[in-house]
């Protein structure tokens, strides 16, 4: 979040800035301190409904390829440690088991 942005509107602009993306709606479900004792960051994992898809925003020094997978490809890349990073691990398994 830059500055006195919400998640909301933090997710919005990096969402469009990543993606291109735009949503209808966005709502947190999950937040979590990924280094507790270590440092006061928090995050926060937003579900953007309503997608519209536009043209990509990304920073000069952002090189990123946006490709959508099916739920079925999600579950596979994380049981074959496809998937590693700890924010999208927590993300994935919280949206499959409580949200899906």
């Amino acid at each position: 979040m830059d500055g006195h942005e919400t998640p909301k509107q933090g997710a919005a602009r990096e969402l469009i800035e990543e993606t291109g993306y735009r949503a209808e709606k966005l709502r947190v479900f999950l937040q979590f301190w990924p280094t507790p004792g270590f440092l006061e960051e928090k995050m926060y994992v937003l579900l953007a409904e309503g997608l519209t898809a536009g043209e990509a925003q990304p920073e000069e020094d952002e090189k990123i390829l946006v490709k959508a997978y099916r739920v079925k490809e999600l579950k596979q890349m994380v049981r074959t440690n496809k998937i590693r990073d700890a924010k999208t691990l927590a993300a994935l398994l919280y949206y499959f088991t409580f949200l899906r």
